[in-house]
């Protein structure tokens, strides 16, 4: 499409839902959700319109009707390569998209909330998302969504510990035991 609304393209052409583009650094594929395989999954495609020379590729082929969406794209990673961040039922993860043959990976382990939205720090360090984890016991309902950030690689009580960066009603009016201070929503380094 040009800048001025003309010329409008449709990228996909099926009977299901294709929602949530998201670009490579590059320009050269669009991630994207769609429901084309009877489930929620990450896609990936050139950005022009589908057909026999543009067939849009199942990044994360979820397993057992898992629900896959929210997928930015990162920048370039310090081994050259690039990720695409998602939600798959509660969870953040991650997949390569130049490989998505190889396991995915877990970023976050939340059983009692949902941890969703992510986003990728501009180095690719961090993964900023939405999350009610420690707001209730499961099923939470989610009346507390707060932000959170954690490195780009899989949670642990250790190393890897997700850190909050804003507070609500479940502290109101004090830092979280754990939160982090000052303006880190800029700087992504708790």
């Amino acid at each position: 499409m040009n800048s001025d609304g003309t010329k409008q393209t449709s990228l996909t052409n099926n009977a299901t839902i294709d929602s949530n583009p998201t670009w490579s650094l590059d320009g050269s594929q669009i991630g994207f959700v769609s429901e084309r395989d009877g489930d929620l999954d990450i896609w990936a495609m050139k950005p022009v319109p589908e057909g026999p020379d543009n067939v849009p590729q199942n990044l994360t082929n979820s397993p057992g009707g898992a629900f896959d969406s929210d997928p930015p794209w990162s920048s370039y990673l310090p081994d050259g390569s690039t990720r695409i961040a998602f939600h798959r039922n509660g969870d953040v993860w991650t997949v390569n998209p130049a490989n998505p043959g190889a396991p995915k990976t877990q970023i976050t382990t939340e059983p009692t909330g949902s941890d969703s939205f992510p986003n990728w720090s501009p180095n690719g360090a961090r993964i900023a998302s939405q999350s009610n984890r420690n707001t209730g016991t499961f099923p939470n309902t989610g009346n507390d969504q707060e932000i959170y950030t954690i490195k780009a690689q899989p949670e642990n009580a250790t190393t890897n510990e997700p850190r909050r960066l804003t507070r609500g009603s479940v502290y109101p009016g004090q830092n979280a035991p754990g939160e982090c201070r000052g303006r880190l929503a800029d700087k992504l380094k708790c």
